[in-house]
This record gives C-alpha cells, structure tokens and sequence, in this order.
C-alpha cells in the first residue's frame, strides 16, 4: 500500500460513517486504560474481549442518550458549562477528539488532573518518567539523583505506597524491575540544580522537547560547571 499515513488515515475516516467513528474513540480509549492496567500489574485484557467491551460501552452510551428531545434540552441545560475540580482522592480524566476534514487527520487530546497537585506528587511524577526515559535509552547502570527526601524513602520502601502519589511510587517501582542496576539517592537542591532550573523551564512550555548531546541555553552554564568536575 502507497501513500503517506495521513493520506491512508483520511481515506479510511471518509469511508466511516458516524457509528464507526463513535466505535474507533470508544475502542481508543479502551486500549489506552488497558496500557495502563498493564503497566500497574493487572491482567492483559485479550483484544477480543477489549473490542466486545468496547461494543457493550458504545450500545450502553446509545441506549442512556435515548428520548424525547424535550429531556435531552433539558439534560442540556444543566449540563456542566464550566471544569470542575474532582472529589478528593479522585482524578478527572477529560478526553475529546477532533477532525480535520481538510487536512484528512484526527486529532485526540487527553488530560488527566486531580483535586490537588501538590509538589510531593509532582515530584514523585517526575522520577517516573526519568525512569521510563532511561529505560527508552537503554540505560542498564543508573543512580538517580533528586531532592525530594520524602520520594525517595518511598521508593525504597518494601510494603505499598497508599498516599494520593502512590500510582507512581508503585508504577516506579515496577518499571525498576527491568533495570540491570539503579538505586534513587537524595541529593540536596545545590547537587540537583540543573535539574531544578530545567523543570522551571519546562513549566512554562506546552510541548514536549528532549535534548541529546547538547543542553538548552538556561542550564548551559550549569551543566558545564558542573562537568567540569569531572576533569578537576
């Protein structure tokens, strides 16, 4: 088959009517929360099951908006206008996708936000995804370094972490299984600063960027004092 992706992808989307295209978001979104069933130690859903699943999700979806379309105004006036927070030890998952017609591409946007987001949870997101990264590198020997004690003790902790963080304490832990060799150790903010300045960096950017071989401008001086360490 020739062509671009986008192109194939366009031609398929104009083949499907809206019942295929209901059926493709609620399928998505299923082999999205399997991922991640499989990540935190639950059983792998057989696809067979997960596109059945998807099936009785979508003809439940059809039955409940079933009715008069003076109940459906009515839902409609009183449906939430405005994002709200979820409850307490909950997170809200908002999901929507979006076609570009002309351009024949589909678009999906996911964001998943709790009631607070407080440090200790972001910095336990963090050593999270330094250890997917060095896994995505294939690094076999890591020591990773950070200044969030509390984290840290976590990690190293034998029984379950039950906080409002512990999703990825316990996602953390099991990724480590694979690695050869790593160990987390608390360093203080001084050891840390690169990394400090580099996530202030990243928090008024919205996309992602990843640097290899050289280093952005606002950590430059940074990282070259401190490589220079290794030749003193």
């Amino acid at each position: 088959m020739s062509g671009s992706f986008s192109d194939i992808f366009g031609n398929l989307l104009e083949r499907c009517d809206r019942t295929e295209m209901e059926l493709f978001a609620v399928t998505t979104r299923r082999i999205w929360l399997r991922r991640n069933a499989v990540v935190h130690g639950d059983s792998f859903l057989h696809p067979n099951q997960l596109l059945r699943e998807a099936q009785c999700a979508l003809d439940e979806y059809h039955r409940v908006n079933e009715g008069n379309s003076a109940q459906r105004n009515h839902d409609l006036e009183r449906a939430i206008v405005k994002w709200q927070p979820p409850p307490a030890n909950m997170v809200k998952m908002n999901w929507d996708a979006a076609v570009n017609v002309k351009e024949k591409r589909v678009g999906l946007g996911l964001i998943a936000r709790d009631s607070t987001r407080d440090p200790i949870t972001a910095e336990s997101m963090a050593a999270l995804h330094a250890v997917l990264f060095s896994k995505e590198m294939s690094f076999g020997n890591v020591l990773f370094e950070g200044d969030a004690m509390q984290v840290i003790k976590m990690i190293d902790s034998k029984g379950p972490c039950f906080s409002s963080y512990g999703q990825f304490i316990e996602g953390i832990k099991l990724e480590l299984r694979g690695v050869e060799n790593a160990r987390f150790l608390h360093v203080l903010r001084d050891a840390n600063n690169a990394a400090h300045v580099l996530a202030k960096l990243a928090s008024t950017h919205v996309i992602f960027s990843t640097w290899l071989g050289n280093t952005p401008s606002s950590i430059g001086d940074i990282v070259r004092r401190e490589q220079s360490l290794l030749h003193g």
